[in-house]
């Protein structure tokens, strides 16, 4: 393994790391890039603006809401982990 690798890992790690404070933390404004070379690669991340909600959904048997619902293939409803297979929720669908 020559120096380049070397040199393309530290760049790969001041990369994620700035992501990181960019994406977690806020700090879009206060980004600095010290070293002449990564001038060009590092910009900003912009937010879009649009915050996405976590999927939830109601089970169609037994009414419970749940955050990461099962969709049946068959009948297209939404279920709970209890009622994910289509013998459990008494499938139309089969």
């Amino acid at each position: 393994m020559g120096i380049g690798l070397y040199f393309f890992i530290g760049v790969a790690i001041v990369v994620a790391v700035l992501a990181y404070r960019i994406y977690f933390m806020g700090e879009s404004s206060k980004v600095v890039t010290r070293h002449p070379s990564l001038s060009g690669i590092v910009e900003p991340i912009k937010p879009s603006g649009k915050e996405t909600a976590p999927v939830t959904g109601i089970c169609g048997m037994c009414g419970d809401q749940v955050t990461m619902p099962f969709k049946c293939k068959f009948c297209k409803g939404l279920y709970c982990s209890k009622h994910r297979m289509p013998e459990d929720h008494k499938c139309d669908g089969v």
